[in-house]
């Protein structure tokens, strides 16, 4: 984990006096939750996330707070961190998503197996999430988890090591509590 910090902070030029108030913050501190007020503080701030920019891209949303937003990807097809660092070959067609319980080791749901690649069945069809369904006209709808393959030859050790940094990522400075006014 040493190695994936040390990366983050050279990359952000982020100084050792930041990094020691950074990784001083614990989850119970006064930004835990803090991103649940995201969507309207950004319209407030015109920080327009989403918003397309000239040329290929978007900005993205801030990971702080990413261990509370599973299922992941743009479509929700993988059901826990971890999986999304595995191959996309490797990760489960159909998965379950009527569990609210939460894996805080592989950050996402907890109860996801349903019994391999099995198809899913007429009657659980809306507690089960199928990566390859297709629409009336045969087509693919779009739940793929395919690609996004970044990561998948770290080792377990900084697999896990990545999802602990992303578990305490602290947030963007303009969004901490100490920046806001009372307005939120």
């Amino acid at each position: 984990m040493a190695a994936i910090k040390a990366r983050y902070y050279q990359q952000y030029n982020i100084s050792p006096e930041q990094q020691d108030k950074m990784e001083f913050r614990d989850i119970r501190g006064n930004e835990f939750f803090r991103d649940t007020y995201l969507g309207s503080a950004e319209n407030k701030k015109g920080n327009e996330y989403g918003k397309m920019e000239k040329g290929n891209g978007y900005k993205a949303k801030h990971l702080s707070g990413v261990w509370a937003t599973a299922p992941f990807l743009h479509n929700g097809s993988v059901p826990n961190m971890m999986l999304l660092l595995t191959r996309d070959t490797e990760r489960p067609k159909y998965f379950n998503v009527r569990s609210n319980q939460f894996d805080p080791k592989n950050i996402g749901y907890k109860d996801w197996k349903r019994g391999g690649d099995r198809p899913c069945d007429e009657d659980e069809e809306m507690l089960c999430f199928n990566t390859l369904q297709l629409d009336k006209k045969g087509q693919p709808m779009g739940n793929s988890n395919m690609g996004h393959n970044w990561g998948v030859s770290l080792s377990l050790d900084d697999k896990l090591d990545l999802i602990n940094f992303l578990k305490y990522l602290p947030p963007e400075p303009e969004y901490s509590w100490e920046n806001q006014s009372d307005n939120y």
